[in-house]
C-alpha cells in the first residue's frame, strides 16, 4: 500500500461549477463529501503527505459510466475533498501544490478518484517572457 496514494468516493455533480442548485444544497452535499473522505482516510489507516516543500497531484479520475466529462467541472467539485485531506495535515496546505497531473482511468461501478501526492524535488517559477 502507498501511504501517498489515497482511494475517494467520486464526488457529486451537484459540486460541479455548472451546477444550478441551491447554496444550502451545494453546503449540505460538501459536508458529505468532507466527512465520505475522511472515512477514506481513515480506510487506508497509513495515509499521509509527503515532506516536502512543493507537492506534485496526481488525480485519476475512474468515472461510473460512460458519459464524456469536463476536468475543470470536476476539479471544482474536487475542492471539498482535497481541502479535507490538507486540513488534517499541520504542515501542509494545497498551496504547496505545484504540479497537477489529470488523468481518467477505466469506468468502474459508483465511480471513484485516485489521488497520489508526491515529492516535486525541483521547482522553479515559470516566467511570463519565457511564453512571449
Amino acid at each position: 500500500m502507498n501511504n501517498h496514494k489515497l482511494l475517494i468516493h467520486f464526488p457529486s455533480r451537484i459540486l460541479s461549477g455548472n451546477s444550478t442548485a441551491h447554496w444550502r444544497r451545494k453546503a449540505e452535499v460538501k459536508k458529505i463529501e468532507q466527512l465520505k473522505t475522511l472515512e477514506a482516510i481513515g480506510n487506508h489507516g497509513s495515509f499521509y503527505l509527503p515532506d516536502a516543500l512543493y507537492i506534485v497531484q496526481r488525480i485519476v479520475f475512474f468515472p461510473p459510466d460512460k458519459r464524456k466529462r469536463d476536468d475543470d467541472n470536476f476539479m471544482i467539485a474536487l475542492k471539498a475533498a482535497r481541502d479535507t485531506i490538507f486540513a488534517q495535515s499541520d504542515e501542509h496546505d494545497d498551496s504547496q501544490i505545484r504540479l497537477t497531473i489529470i488523468e481518467w482511468g477505466e469506468v468502474c461501478k459508483g465511480g471513484a478518484v485516485g489521488l497520489e501526492f508526491s515529492s516535486l524535488v525541483e521547482y522553479e517559477k515559470e516566467r511570463v517572457k519565457d511564453w512571449e
